[in-house]
């Protein structure tokens, strides 16, 4: 039985712990090349997702459209049924400081404002402190990272900043600054996390042991082709299957166990 996980701790994919790697894995935010996987000077992506019908095509579809400026940063997602009916009441806004570091985000759903985030760095650039807002219910998480000889020692997630509710320590480190282990408390209960990369830095392997119920033990395997597109996902015993199906004019398709599909189009500078 998995348990939920209050984060999805700190993974590097690259030779040094970049902003792009912490703010992609603490929040699953993409928001430059580097986390699309993104290759060439996109101007514009636009994708669709859906479940495939056959004939009928792709069944509770959904639109996305991504913009980029010449930096490679994402400034900006409009989500919507259709293309008949993109009216940018979904959509989301990306903002960058001087020094190219995203340092905020705002989500609007219904043409209402519902989520900000706020990003902080240290003297080094390196990320401090998150704060996420719920518009509505004025509820804040904060999150703070204590770093040492430039790496990530230690996570604190707290709610109004003040009660704990998440806490990673103990991080150790392979030679390309990859966390390969940790120690983690969440909501009163412990444990420890192993984790193995692939040459190319990917994490290929994650096992999640709790001291107080083993029952919510759990690992995840991965593998990736030689472009670092996910191919195969092994959890809980059950494996999903990515294949990338390249299309003429650079255009391709995500098919995910035969039924979910996924469609991109590029626009370039």
């Amino acid at each position: 039985m998995k348990k939920i996980i209050t984060i999805a701790l700190l993974l590097a994919i690259s030779t040094s712990f970049a902003q792009q790697d912490l703010i992609n894995y603490l929040f699953e935010i993409r928001y430059n090349y580097k986390t699309f996987n993104l290759k060439g000077k996109v101007k514009q992506l636009e994708y669709e997702t859906g479940m495939t019908g056959g004939a009928m095509g792709l069944l509770s579809n959904k639109n996305y459209r991504c913009l980029f400026n010449k930096k490679g940063n994402l400034t900006y997602v409009t989500s919507f049924k259709s293309v008949y009916s993109d009216n940018n009441k979904n959509h989301e806004n990306y903002k960058y400081d001087i020094n190219n570091n995203l340092n905020e985000i705002n989500i609007v759903e219904n043409n209402k404002p519902i989520k900000n985030y706020y990003f902080f760095y240290n003297k080094k650039e390196q990320l401090k402190s998150v704060m996420v807002t719920d518009v509505k219910t004025q509820i804040a998480t904060d999150y703070s990272i204590e770093w040492k000889n430039n790496q990530p020692t230690r996570i604190t997630i707290k709610m109004n900043n003040k009660q704990v509710i998440y806490l990673s320590y103990n991080h150790q480190f392979d030679k390309n600054n990859n966390i390969i282990k940790y120690d983690f408390n969440e909501a009163g209960d412990s444990g420890k996390v192993v984790r193995k990369y692939d040459d190319k830095n990917n994490l290929v392997f994650e096992k999640y042991e709790y001291f107080n119920d083993s029952t919510y033990n759990f690992e995840v395997k991965t593998t990736f082709d030689k472009d670092n597109n996910i191919t195969s996902k092994t959890e809980d015993g059950k494996t999903i299957k990515y294949f990338y199906v390249p299309e003429a004019n650079k255009n391709w398709k995500i098919l995910k166990n035969g039924n979910y599909i996924e469609f991109r189009e590029y626009i370039y500078y």
